[in-house]
């Protein structure tokens, strides 16, 4: 998305959300929840089960999230509200911190990971990553490159886990 046109694109993407910005913030937190429920749920499973991937799981998942909080630290890029004078739907205190979106890198992380024990499953959540994705750009806390790269990168990560770590 060019940033020239970027105030326009948003408000196009947000308008028909504006009355539904608390509905909108609900989902947004919920699917969070649902993510690390998600997590733990595939966690335990797996201890309980002395399933041999356990251990794997929560060391990719945990390096992972490690490597984003990192990335972004490190590259620190503004967020939509920070260059554009939009009102996000979907509240944030944080300036900064933008790229790749935390939330969509974990929960591609933790989809991939629930992928790699039960492909149905995994698929399932990707489609709650792609609607995570989709609230945090009409919400206005991310570009949708942001997005994107979460999503690759989080996707990326458990892959290279799951190849690397024995």
């Amino acid at each position: 998305m060019a940033h020239s046109g970027y105030y326009e694109y948003y408000e196009r993407i947000s308008q028909p959300f504006m009355r539904l910005a608390r509905p909108l913030a609900i989902v947004d937190k919920a699917l969070v929840y649902a993510f690390v429920a998600i997590f733990v749920a595939l966690a335990t499973f797996l201890f309980v089960t002395q399933d041999p991937r356990a251990v794997r799981v929560v060391l990719t998942c945990a390096i992972s999230f490690a490597f984003c909080t990192i990335l972004r630290f490190v590259l620190n890029k503004p967020r939509p509200y920070d260059e554009f004078a939009i009102h996000p739907l979907v509240r944030k205190d944080v300036h900064g911190l933008s790229f790749p979106s935390r939330h969509v890198f974990s929960a591609a992380v933790i989809s991939a990971s629930l992928a790699y024990v039960n492909v149905p499953l995994g698929i399932a959540a990707y489609v709650l990553v792609a609607l995570i994705a989709a609230v945090r750009v009409i919400g206005g806390v991310h570009y949708p490159r942001d997005v994107v790269a979460g999503i690759v990168l989080g996707t990326a990560c458990a892959l290279v886990g799951y190849l690397l770590i024995p």
